[in-house]
């Protein structure tokens, strides 16, 4: 079997999506009408979010840096304190 066949072999056989919903509809759990309903919302749900991202302006490029490297270099972590909800 060739890369592209096996390609095709594993969207059509390895797929988690498509194993869900044959699973759920065969269980009954949900039909095909409900399951294209679904879709469409979560289709309309990504769309929004796609467009809200590319309407959006860019964060700053410092916010990057700060989220990439939180600490000081010379940060020691086993004298840092643990953050206030790894107590709970």
């Amino acid at each position: 079997r060739g890369r592209k066949d096996e390609k095709a072999w594993a969207r059509a056989e390895q797929d988690p999506i498509k194993k869900f919903e044959d699973k759920y509809t065969a269980n009954g759990v949900f039909t095909e009408d409900e399951l294209k309903e679904f879709k469409k919302e979560i289709l309309a749900e990504v769309k929004a979010a796609v467009k809200f991202a590319d309407e959006s302006d860019m964060p700053p490029v410092e916010l990057a840096k700060e989220l990439e490297y939180p600490d000081a270099p010379d940060t020691d972590y086993n004298l840092k304190p643990a953050p206030a909800f790894a107590d709970a």
